[in-house]
């Protein structure tokens, strides 16, 4: 089931408005928040890598009372992100693909954040890979949350698990959603359809070894942009870089073609939110053997619940999101004289004659991408915005960073990498 869209002067309308709501309070920096997260030992998968890093730094800044952060990652953990070190940190040198690699990092643990993943969604595709990590890595981090009755998990999973060919949201909230049950569902594919079933083996009740239950959550965070982001902007900034310094910009684009972005600090920041939330709920009945069901009919708790993740950026067509990241390098957009379709048709024929290439071919032209795959310009180019209404009420989250401190840094992490 999805959303209906709105009649299109309805949708561009809203879309003005709520643009110009963000105006009022994009410049609002929120300092204060702290959560009490009293002698906890926090494990993140991945937490070497791009969102891994600002969970690090949040927690760092925004917790009370953490006895230790954990890092399981098959890449070591170098800090990249500036902060104060509050609270210790331990590297575990795991792959979440390999049960027994697992066990020393969630010993002692009393709470993961899986937010390990293989994201491959250019030209070049292992899907065996995609497979073993997004599901198996997961079905092992849950195995290992029961066995060494680590009695919270939160899971990153991604809106692109919902995305499918015909889809278009607006102010889309989680009810009534169904995930796609094939891959060639999914506009995105085997990274889409890999998530979906990553959320299928959190969902549903899990017991410890104890006889308690696994309390979870799942956040869909939007397409996540900001400081140490390897994939959304910098494709868009080498893609520009090998077009002489202009990213070409169709004529003709549909009315009411949004894509929501979310800075990476504000997805941390709903990840702390998550195990603190889960926390509570768990000191305020800690004999949870049967609660469960009980918890996932309430409105209030998180136990159980599937939330998606925005902030204040304002949802806009992705090449006037581009324009700030696209200006500090010195490139710019190019307005073409050809309509979406006929661009579409150009896209798709490539990425078709790509897909018959060798695998040594197909990452050179990911290396080098003078085109997207034909199922990125199709996502850039769909309605896609989504309602944050249920992580406000079930973990009272108001992004830490407004919209302006956002693109600013992040503008200036995008103008010093190399693409």
């Amino acid at each position: 089931m999805q959303a209906q869209s709105p009649g299109t002067e309805s949708l561009v309308i809203q879309l003005a408005v709520t643009k110009m709501s963000f105006k009022g309070n994009k410049d609002k920096v929120n300092l204060s928040p702290k959560v009490q997260l009293q002698d906890e030992v926090i494990l993140i998968t991945g937490g070497s890598g791009f969102l891994g890093q600002h969970i690090v730094r949040v927690l760092q800044e925004r917790a009370e009372g953490l006895k230790e952060i954990r890092i399981a990652d098959t890449t070591p953990y170098i800090p990249k992100l500036p902060f104060q070190e509050k609270f210790p940190i331990k590297f575990y040198s795991a792959d979440v693909t390999i049960e027994a690699q697992l066990d020393e990092p969630f010993d002692g643990a009393t709470a993961v954040i899986h937010c390990a993943a293989s994201i491959q969604v250019g030209h070049y595709v292992d899907r065996e890979r995609s497979r073993d990590v997004n599901v198996n890595g997961t079905s092992n981090v849950v195995n290992k949350c029961q066995e060494w009755n680590v009695p919270k998990l939160v899971l990153t999973s991604t809106v692109d698990a919902l995305i499918k060919k015909d889809s278009n949201f607006y102010d889309q909230g989680e009810e009534g959603l169904k995930l796609p049950t094939r891959e060639e569902d999914c506009l995105i594919g085997s990274y889409a359809f890999t998530k979906a079933l990553s959320e299928e083996v959190v969902r549903g009740r899990k017991i410890l070894a104890n006889g308690n239950d696994l309390k979870t959550t799942i956040l869909r965070p939007t397409v996540i942009y900001g400081e140490l982001d390897p994939y959304y902007v910098p494709e868009v900034l080498r893609t520009a870089k090998v077009t002489w310094g202009y990213l070409p910009k169709p004529s003709c684009l549909p009315k009411g073609a949004v894509l929501q972005g979310t800075y990476a600090g504000n997805v941390a920041w709903a990840h702390v939110l998550a195990v603190t939330k889960l926390r509570e709920e768990l000191l305020s009945s800690p004999d949870n053997k049967s609660q469960k069901a009980e918890v996932e009919d309430d409105t209030s708790s998180v136990n159980g619940k599937v939330l998606f993740v925005t902030d204040d950026t304002p949802p806009e067509i992705m090449y006037d999101f581009m324009v700030p990241f696209l200006e500090v390098r010195g490139f710019s957009l190019v307005q073409l004289p050809l309509p979406l379709f006929m661009l579409a048709a150009w896209v798709w024929l490539v990425s078709s004659l790509i897909r018959l290439f060798p695998d040594s071919w197909k990452r050179c032209a990911q290396a080098n991408p003078v085109l997207p795959t034909y199922e990125s310009f199709q996502m850039v180019h769909k309605m896609v915005h989504f309602s944050r209404a249920r992580a406000i009420q079930c973990l009272n989250y108001s992004p830490i960073y407004g919209s302006t401190q956002a693109m600013e840094l992040s503008a200036e992490y995008y103008k010093g990498i190399v693409i």
